[in-house]
């Protein structure tokens, strides 16, 4: 599977799908953003086929970022059924994001 999408793929895989997705909303010029796409691609290989992981680059994709009120970067989003359920300014270690996905369980948000 392809870690970055285009606005077809995330329609696809985020507002059509029933299922749960994170994706990471970046852009190449912003020096935080490129530190945060690792652990989203490890993270992307190691989780279970029910939790879709994906980048987007809002350059390509203006309107959707202006939809959904992207205003600092990076920014994980958390999907579920094609519904933002929560999201995270900033950037996390892949320990962290790990951590901040499993946190969402206890807290009977998702996953």
């Amino acid at each position: 599977m392809e870690y970055q999408w285009s606005e077809k793929d995330f329609r696809e895989y985020v507002l059509n799908s029933p299922g749960e997705a994170l994706v990471l909303f970046w852009t190449t010029w912003c020096g935080a953003c490129r530190v945060a796409i690792p652990s989203v691609i490890r993270l992307a290989s190691e989780e279970p086929e029910d939790l879709a992981v994906g980048l987007v680059d809002i350059d390509d994709m203006l309107e959707l970022s202006m939809e959904l009120g992207l205003r600092e970067l990076p920014v994980y989003v958390f999907f579920k059924n094609g519904k933002i359920v929560d999201r995270y300014q900033g950037t996390f270690t892949y320990d962290e994001l790990s951590e901040w996905l499993n946190s969402r369980q206890s807290r009977g948000i998702a996953r």
